[in-house]
């Protein structure tokens, strides 16, 4: 599948970005920023309303970091449009998106799910070469390759917020936006999915604000209940 995407930034000239290298960023950006809830808010109203304006409000690595993340994004996203948008098809950038977004937690923690427990590592092991790889043959790897383990930690963290009021209040929102017809018990998986559906209009206009907003206090309610959230997980 082809798909080439360049970006420059703040931090670099022009250069197209690989997983490995903006998990590595992301982690050093994540490590040094107290508040990450304008990261994520930048993030969302650039996937839900193609708006770019509070990026000037990150710093500069900030805004490289995600520079970058449309840049992987963006060639993720050709790939897909190639076979329509097909629900489970090369969905490579929902696993982007989805990645960025639990890593706040993983961050946090110093910890990946591997094999449905939990793991000391940094944001490098949510990509991993493929299971099916053979000595000589096409050695492929990806975030998509961990996608059974992330979903473990989103889950994680809906059924941890939505058992608390200020979550369950965030959660609700974003549900009232996306609808619940799908990953009622995943509402991150839920954002990113309805992001990338043929239906969803190309700007949401208010909504998409609305949501970039929530996505940010979700982000940040994960981050602060971490821990929390972890205990929920098998160690």
């Amino acid at each position: 599948m082809s798909g080439r995407s360049f970006a420059t930034s703040p931090e670099h000239g022009a250069a197209d970005a690989t997983d490995p290298e903006y998990l590595r960023d992301l982690q050093k950006y994540l490590e040094q920023t107290n508040d990450q809830r304008p990261f994520y808010k930048a993030m969302m109203l650039t996937l839900a309303n193609s708006d770019a304006s509070t990026w000037r409000t990150l710093s500069p690595l900030g805004q490289s970091v995600l520079s970058d993340f449309l840049t992987v994004y963006t060639a993720e996203a050709v790939r897909h449009l190639m076979v329509y948008l097909q629900d489970g098809m090369h969905p490579w950038k929902i696993d982007l998106a989805a990645v960025t977004f639990v890593s706040t937690i993983s961050q946090e923690i110093g910890k990946v799910v591997v094999e449905g427990a939990l793991e000391n590592g940094d944001l490098g092991r949510w990509f991993a070469p493929s299971p099916r790889n053979v000595p000589g043959g096409p050695q492929r790897s990806g975030i998509g390759i961990t996608r059974r383990d992330r979903k473990i930690l989103q889950r994680a963290i809906h059924n941890y917020e939505i058992s608390t009021p200020e979550g369950r209040k965030v959660i609700e929102g974003i549900q009232a936006i996306i609808g619940t017809d799908h990953n009622n018990g995943d509402v991150i998986q839920g954002v990113f999915e309805f992001l990338s559906r043929k239906q969803t209009p190309e700007r949401m206009g208010p909504k998409g604000a609305v949501l970039a907003d929530l996505m940010a206090d979700l982000a940040h309610l994960s981050r602060k209940d971490a821990n929390k959230i972890a205990a929920l997980i098998k160690k």
